[in-house]
């Protein structure tokens, strides 16, 4: 039988203020606003107005809400995978596998810029560091975080100039948003996903 942990209040409590910024930042990409040609935003009566809280988003809480809601995941995954309670991975691993099925639906039928995927995969790969001594893990961070990009950025590039220009995958997608019928709707949102998640 798996342990239940307690709750935390101030994790929680840290965990929806981080989550309703997530929602603020990602309004603008539910409003298909990103999805808009610099000049078709500019046509916008609201066009000033629309700079402005964009410029103040970016500013105030766009990648702050995100890390903080990414350090509060990775809390989350260490106190699930607390090695004195019993049945402890077995949990995880079910609960990055549910995530990862949900990530994969919300992906394609919902919203291209999903990270539930994301942070599945990261999870069902965090047991691999799991009994690292803090050196070692301190060691592993700075080499994905600082020197695993430069490493990979020369193949990255290369990938990415294959890919169809971001216009044009914008314009395509907002097309069959506009115009087409559900099934091409989800097909190219399962083409920008995708584009997104290979490209960054």
């Amino acid at each position: 039988m798996t342990h239940r942990l307690p709750r935390q209040p101030l994790i929680d409590a840290l965990r929806g203020f981080a989550l309703l910024g997530v929602f603020l930042v990602n309004l603008r990409f539910f409003s298909l606003d990103a999805l808009m040609s610099e000049a078709a935003q500019q046509a916008l009566p609201s066009a000033a107005l629309d700079q402005a809280i964009r410029t103040g988003m970016e500013w105030l809480v766009d990648m702050k809400a995100i890390t903080l809601f990414s350090l509060l995941f990775g809390m989350g995954v260490a106190m699930q995978m607390d090695g004195r309670a019993p049945g402890s991975m077995a949990a995880h691993l079910r609960r990055m596998a549910v995530l990862l099925v949900i990530g994969l639906l919300h992906s394609v039928l919902l919203w291209w810029g999903d990270i539930l995927l994301v942070y599945a995969v990261v999870g069902l790969l965090l047991p691999l560091f799991r009994h690292l001594g803090d050196r070692a893990l301190l060691c592993s961070g700075l080499f994905i975080a600082l020197l695993l990009p430069p490493l990979l950025s020369p193949w990255i590039r290369e990938w990415v100039a294959l890919l169809t220009p971001r216009a044009q995958m914008n314009a395509m997608v907002l097309g069959a948003l506009e115009h087409g019928s559900l099934a091409q709707a989800w097909w190219h949102n399962l083409q920008l996903a995708a584009w997104l998640k290979l490209s960054n």
